[in-house]
């Protein structure tokens, strides 16, 4: 039974496979963890409980590496954790691209794109926010997205991790307007729709200073693209890459 189960999804265990081996050479070889400039930021404000002191780095990762260095604050079992959320982020795509109808073929190339990219296991062995922030905003869209009813409590959860998502890395801002577009356009359940904007829109009007933050961000992004169509000397062609 289970080996009929495995033969079905032949290649999605393939790619898993192969994203677990890639993974436990960049754990055992970089052992036990990578820090870059940022991580010494988050470690000083999980380690002193000063998750609003840095408008540059919210609370929720500082938040997290608190709450999984309680034990003994092991480099070694945090890089072993953000390991284990890059293949969970591999599963998730593919179970939900394949509930969606997609051949199990095409889930798994686009599940490899997650499992086998070399960056992103790289990233998983620092000691930096983004093997979180990918699993909790790809839980969110998951949610949304996912086949069959979608009742408040369902798209309310959706909203909540968007909003985490969003206290991680507050670039997810710019995934906001795009789920409340997806939501409005597959029409659920209008009251649905209203709980899952409260439940995303709730804990970041509570959270203190994070409208600061948030300012800071989306400010300093759009600068950034307006600044990319204002380079000179590049071709138009090559401006638009």
């Amino acid at each position: 039974m289970a080996g009929a189960r495995i033969g079905a999804h032949k290649w999605f265990a393939g790619v898993l496979a192969l994203g677990l081996a890639a993974r436990l050479l960049v754990w055992l070889g970089a052992w036990p963890g990578l820090l870059y400039t940022d991580s010494w930021a988050y470690a000083d404000a999980a380690y002193k409980g000063q998750y609003l002191s840095d408008p540059l780095h919210p609370a929720g990762y500082p938040l997290f590496l608190h709450v999984l260095a309680l034990p003994g604050r092991s480099l070694a079992a945090l890089t072993l954790v953000q390991h284990l959320m890059g293949v969970a982020t591999g599963v998730l795509l593919y179970a939900l691209l394949v509930a969606l109808g997609l051949r199990r073929g095409l889930a798994a190339a686009a599940a490899a794109l997650v499992l086998l990219d070399g960056w992103a296991i790289a990233l998983e062995q620092h000691l930096l926010a983004e093997a979180l922030f990918t699993l909790v905003l790809v839980a969110a869209l998951a949610l949304a997205a996912w086949p069959g009813e979608r009742g408040i409590a369902r798209l309310a959860g959706s909203g909540g991790l968007l909003a985490a998502a969003v206290l991680i890395r507050p670039v997810a801002l710019f995934a906001v307007p795009v789920w409340i577009a997806y939501l409005v356009w597959t029409r659920p359940a209008w009251r649905a729709i209203a709980v899952a904007a409260a439940a995303c829109a709730l804990p970041l009007v509570l959270y203190p200073r994070q409208a600061g933050q948030l300012r800071l961000h989306v400010g300093v992004g759009l600068a950034a693209l307006r600044a990319c169509g204002r380079v000179r000397g590049l071709p138009q062609r090559e401006r638009r890459a």
